[in-house]
């Protein structure tokens, strides 16, 4: 699959390692530290190119967004169009303070009306992101979104690297997902998962 993604920290950066290790395409843009684009490249070989927000975009079948909230703005706007792409978020309100009741991913939404918004790989820290995959037996990642065609390119991408894709539901249950939320934070296995959302 070729996947765009958009923002390159710890997160971004991780996922763009491991989905060139699995096989797919990954196009990556947006940091601001010099030369990291060009690190990964050197690193991971063809399977990651180089490019920016907008190429990104227009390159790939799934855009994935990893910035935070104070620069979500600018990365935005070097997107151009994303009309009916589908994009995962893997942000969290680490930086921004939202009303009762508001998700992180409402506030995408937001910002990007037109697009097929997934959430994904915000319950993980990165360095989970590494050394939690392929366990025995798969953790869970959690991933929300109300597209058919967008949840199910996003429980591909998830299972391809390591990790059980656990659809949590709609964007009206993703705040089970996002801070302080049940399942956040946690490395656990599906059954444990529904266990949690059963209490």
């Amino acid at each position: 699959m070729n996947i765009g993604i958009v923002g390159t920290g710890l997160v971004g950066g991780t996922l763009a390692r491991q989905l060139a290790r699995a096989g797919h395409k990954v196009f990556i843009s947006f940091s601001k530290t010099p030369g990291k684009l060009k690190a990964i490249v050197d690193e991971m070989g063809v399977n990651v190119v180089e490019t920016t927000p907008e190429e990104a975009v227009s390159f790939s079948e799934v855009i994935i967004l990893s910035v935070h909230f104070l620069s979500m703005n600018d990365a935005i706007r070097q997107m151009g169009d994303t009309k009916g792409k589908i994009l995962i978020d893997t942000s969290n309100q680490y930086d921004i303070k939202l009303p009762a009741g508001v998700t992180a991913a409402s506030e995408v939404i937001k910002r990007l009306p037109e697009i097929k918004l997934v959430k994904a790989f915000n319950t993980h820290r990165y360095s989970d992101l590494l050394l939690k995959a392929f366990h025995d037996p798969l953790f869970i990642m959690p991933y929300s979104g109300d597209n058919a065609e967008a949840i199910g390119k996003t429980a591909a991408i998830i299972n391809s690297i390591g990790f059980e894709a656990f659809y949590v539901g709609t964007l009206k249950e993703v705040y089970k997902q996002e801070m302080h939320g049940v399942l956040y934070g946690k490395n656990i296995t599906s059954a444990e998962a529904i266990e949690l959302l059963n209490q």
